[in-house]
């Protein structure tokens, strides 16, 4: 099996569930290298394919000579700290970390409810890079597709939840009364 294809499956298997972006962050390299691994079949230089071997632990980016070991060396270390940022805090974690004193059932129920969330997120960003990367006639229907309102609505709402007291306003000013088509309560 070629590297290419070694690499993609991995990457649907993995953590990152296919979305490249992520795995190009905690990489530390551009989203258009990763894309010319995966789609194009290009290969990995040196330092590239240490980091790849690192993360990934495949055989097929395993240091093939001196050099790549001498790189393996000095990255070991650097990956190991970009990956944490990546890692998914559990809710073990964050009560360890915490000083909360509520109910811990509806507390883990917020943690699965923030993890759905961040998977729906990371899922939905894997799928918008393809209409990003493609040509303009998939955009257009994509967009055709859409209801604009729904996506504005959940984009906007994302936004006012990263910032209480801005959520607060709102939540003032619409009691949450927007009714928008297509949209489950």
């Amino acid at each position: 099996m070629d590297t290419k294809q070694v690499l993609k499956d991995w990457l649907k298997e993995s953590e990152f569930k296919g979305n490249m972006r992520q795995f190009a962050i905690s990489l530390d390299i551009p989203i258009k290298t990763v894309q010319k691994w995966v789609y194009e079949g290009k290969s990995p230089g040196s330092e590239n394919r240490v980091k790849i071997y690192l993360l990934t632990q495949l055989e097929e980016f395993k240091p093939r000579n001196r050099k790549e070991e001498e790189i393996l060396q000095r990255l070991s270390p650097q990956l190991t700290q970009g990956m944490e940022k990546f890692r998914k805090i559990t809710f073990r974690e964050w009560l360890d970390q915490s000083n909360f004193k509520g109910d811990i059932s509806i507390l883990e129920k917020v943690f699965t409810k923030v993890n759905r969330i961040k998977q729906f997120l990371n899922d939905l960003t894997a799928e918008l890079d393809f209409f990003k990367n493609g040509p303009p006639e998939y955009r257009e229907i994509l967009k055709n597709c859409l209801n604009g309102p729904h996506v504005a609505y959940v984009s906007n709402l994302i936004q006012l939840m990263l910032n209480e007291e801005r959520f607060q306003d709102w939540l003032r000013v619409t009691k949450l009364t927007m009714p928008i088509k297509g949209v489950r309560k």
